[in-house]
C-alpha cells in the first residue's frame, strides 16, 4: 500500500490510529528491504509465540518458509506499483509448528525509508504493542485492516475500508454520534444511543452483537468489540450475518429434530420397556420405579431370578435416561475368567502381559458418558472389587500396565440373582461396594408372581416369531392359554419364550396348530398326582400370604440374615420386601 497524499482535514491524529493497531486482532508485522523484522503487534507476538526481543531479531524467512532474499528482491518491484500482494501461506512459530494465514503484503515508503508491511489473518489475540510508523502510514495500515475499524476522536468518526463495506456508508468520516446511530439504527437510534452511553459509563463490554440497517436498507448482524484509549474510542467490527443465520437455521433444525424425537419417544414409550407386558400390578410397580430412577444418575441394582428379564430392565433405565444417545455396554461378569477381569473392565496397554499385542480399551472406557451394565455382579472377584469401587467413587481407573489414571463418566446398573446381603455376610462381597451399587434397588418378580402377564407375553412373542420368519399367524387356543397359566415356569420369561419357539417350530414342521402340549405336556405330567386339587389364583395368593406371615412370625419379623424370614423362604431381602408390599403385609 503506497503512501498517499491526504489533506490535513482528512488525516486523523496518529494516536487513535496507533490505538487501533494495538487492539487489532490480526497479525501485523513489518520488515525492511533486507528482510529484518522491525515491528510486530501483540497479536503477532502471541500467535508466533516469540518474545518481542527475539522476534525482532529475526528475518522474514525465519518465520515464512516461502520467502527468501531472492524472493524479496523480486517482490519489491511489484510492490512499488502500489498494489498489495494477497497470498495464502503459513507462518512458522517458535515451536516449529505452522499456522495457516491469509496475508496482504504491501510496501510503505515514507521519508526515504522503505518497509514491507504484512497484515495476516490468523489467530485473534488481544494485546498491546508499541508502534513505529507515523500518522500517514498508520492511516494506511488501519484502512487495510481485515476487520472493520471505526475510530471516534475529536474530529468525529473515521471508518476504514472494511467498516465502510460492512455498514454501506461510503464516506470515510461521519460527523457525530447522532448521525452514526440514526444511519444504522433508524427510529430506534435514541434508545440505542442511551444504551451506548450506559455501557460506556460502566466500561465497554468486551463483545456485543447488534443488528444494523445498512445505508442500502439491508440488515446485517455485526459483532462489535469496543475499546477506550486516551485519544478516543475504537470499535472493531466483524460481519457475522452469515454465521448468525447459519446458527438460526441450525437452531430451527435442532428444534424440529428434537420435536420429532420427542414425538417418536412418546409413540414408542411402551416398546422402550422392551419385553415387559405390564398387565400385572407387580410389573407395573417395577416400571414405575424404572421411570423414576432413569432420569437420575443414581446406581441401580436389579435383583431377581434367572430369566426374569433383568437386562431388559437395565436397557429400559438407560433408554429413558439423559444418556440414551450414548453407549450401553453389557458385561457378563460370570463369563470372564478371573485373571482377565481387570483387563476386560479397564483395558491394557501393549506388552502389559503375555498376549497383549496391542493397546485395548476396557468396557468402562467404551461406556464413557453412557451406561455400563454389570450382569451377575456378584461374580466379580473380591480382589478386583476395590478397583471397581474406585471407579464408582472417583470416576478414575488405570489400564493394566499403564501408570496414569484415566477419568470416565459412566452410570452403573448392576444385576444379580444372588442375595448380595448374604454375600456380604460371607465376606465374598465388600460391604462398601454393595452400598455403592444398591443406591436404588429394583426387584423384578418371577413369572409365577405375575400370572396375568403370561398369556399377553405369549401372544406378543408369537407375533414376533411370525414376523421374523414369515410364518402364518400362530394363535393360542383357550386350552393353550390355560396350560401356560398352570405351568410353574422356573425359568421365567426366558423359559416361556424358548417353549413358545419350540412349539412354533414343531407347528411349522407338522403343518398344524401350535404344538404347545408337545412341549409342556411331558414336563407337567412328570411330577403330577391325580389327587391334587386345582386352586384359583386368589387361593394361591392367600396361601402365599399365610406362608410368608408364618415365616415372619417364626423369625421375629427379621427380613434378612441368619434365621430370618428371607432365609426360611429362600428369598432376598428386596424380593421379600416387594412381596410384603404387594400382599399388603405389615408388621403388627
Amino acid at each position: 500500500m503506497a503512501s498517499r497524499e491526504h489533506s490535513n482535514d482528512r488525516v486523523a491524529p496518529a494516536p487513535i490510529f496507533r490505538a487501533a493497531i494495538e487492539h487489532s486482532e490480526d497479525v501485523v508485522i513489518a520488515h525492511d528491504l533486507d528482510g529484518r523484522l522491525v515491528f510486530a503487534n501483540d497479536c503477532a507476538i502471541r500467535s508466533l509465540r516469540y518474545s518481542r526481543a527475539v522476534l525482532l531479531g529475526l528475518r522474514i524467512w525465519d518465520i515464512d518458509p516461502v520467502w527468501t532474499k531472492g524472493f524479496l528482491d523480486g517482490a519489491i518491484g511489484a510492490l512499488r506499483t502500489g498494489r498489495g500482494m494477497p497470498r495464502k501461506g503459513v507462518l512458522r512459530r517458535s515451536d516449529s509448528e505452522e499456522i495457516v494465514v491469509e496475508s496482504c503484503v504491501s510496501l510503505v515508503e515514507d521519508s526515504g525509508r522503505s518497509l514491507v508491511l504484512r497484515l495476516a489473518r490468523a489467530v485473534r489475540v488481544d494485546g498491546e504493542a508499541a508502534i513505529w510508523v507515523g500518522a500517514e502510514q498508520l492511516r494506511d495500515l488501519v484502512d487495510n485492516l481485515p476487520a472493520g475499524a471505526v475510530l471516534l476522536d475529536g474530529a468525529g468518526l473515521y471508518l476504514n475500508r472494511a467498516a465502510r463495506e460492512i455498514t454501506g456508508i461510503r464516506a470515510e468520516r461521519v460527523a457525530d454520534l447522532d448521525t452514526w446511530f440514526r444511519t444504522l439504527y433508524g427510529p430506534a437510534y435514541r434508545d440505542l444511543r442511551q444504551t451506548y452511553q450506559r455501557d460506556k459509563a460502566a466500561g465497554f463490554p468486551r463483545r456485543t452483537t447488534v443488528e444494523i440497517r445498512r445505508a442500502d436498507g439491508a440488515t446485517r448482524f455485526v459483532e462489535f468489540a469496543a475499546y477506550a484509549s486516551r485519544s478516543g474510542e475504537i470499535w472493531l467490527l466483524y460481519d457475522v450475518t452469515e454465521r448468525r443465520r447459519a446458527e438460526q437455521e441450525l437452531r430451527r433444525l435442532k428444534s424440529a429434530v428434537e420435536h420429532e424425537r420427542d414425538h417418536l419417544r412418546r409413540e414408542l414409550d411402551a416398546h422402550r420397556l422392551l419385553d415387559f407386558v405390564a398387565e400385572s400390578p407387580a410389573i407395573h410397580e417395577v416400571l414405575e420405579q424404572v421411570r423414576a430412577v432413569a432420569v437420575t444418575d443414581a446406581s441401580v441394582l436389579i435383583t431377581g431370578e434367572s430369566g426374569v428379564g433383568k437386562e431388559h430392565i437395565a436397557r429400559a433405565v438407560h433408554e429413558h435416561s439423559l444418556r440414551a444417545q450414548a453407549p450401553f455396554v453389557r458385561v457378563n461378569c460370570a463369563s470372564i475368567p478371573g485373571e482377565l477381569f481387570e483387563s476386560e473392565f479397564f483395558g491394557h496397554i501393549k506388552g502389559a502381559f503375555t498376549g497383549a499385542l496391542n493397546d485395548r480399551a476396557g468396557r468402562f472406557q467404551l461406556a464413557d458418558r453412557g451406561t455400563i451394565f454389570l450382569d451377575e455382579v456378584g461374580e466379580i472377584p473380591l480382589e478386583l472389587q476395590s478397583k471397581l469401587l474406585r471407579v464408582l467413587q472417583d470416576k478414575e481407573f488405570e489400564r493394566v500396565g499403564e501408570g496414569r489414571p484415566r477419568r470416565v463418566d459412566v452410570r452403573i446398573v448392576a444385576a444379580t440373582n444372588r442375595d448380595l446381603e448374604q454375600e456380604v455376610e460371607k465376606r465374598r462381597l465388600r460391604e462398601d461396594l454393595f452400598y455403592r451399587l444398591n443406591v436404588f434397588p429394583i426387584a423384578v418378580p418371577p413369572l409365577r408372581d405375575r400370572v396375568e402377564d403370561i398369556v399377553p407375553i405369549a401372544r406378543c412373542y408369537l407375533s414376533r416369531l411370525t414376523q421374523r420368519y414369515g410364518w402364518r399367524d400362530l394363535a393360542l387356543s383357550d386350552e393353550d392359554a390355560a396350560a401356560l397359566r398352570e405351568h410353574d415356569w422356573p425359568g421365567n420369561v426366558r423359559e416361556l419364550q424358548n417353549a413358545l419357539e419350540r412349539a412354533a417350530i414343531l407347528s411349522k414342521a407338522r403343518g398344524g396348530p401350535l404344538q404347545l402340549r408337545s412341549v409342556l405336556g411331558p414336563r407337567r405330567q412328570a411330577g403330577r398326582q391325580a389327587d391334587i386339587r386345582v386352586r384359583t389364583i386368589a387361593e394361591l395368593k392367600e396361601l402365599e400370604r399365610q406362608n410368608i406371615v408364618a415365616a415372619l412370625e417364626q423369625s421375629g419379623w427379621k427380613l434378612s440374615g441368619k434365621g430370618s424370614a428371607g432365609e426360611l423362604l429362600g428369598l432376598s431381602r428386596t424380593t421379600l420386601a416387594s412381596k410384603l408390599k404387594s400382599l399388603g403385609i405389615e408388621k403388627p
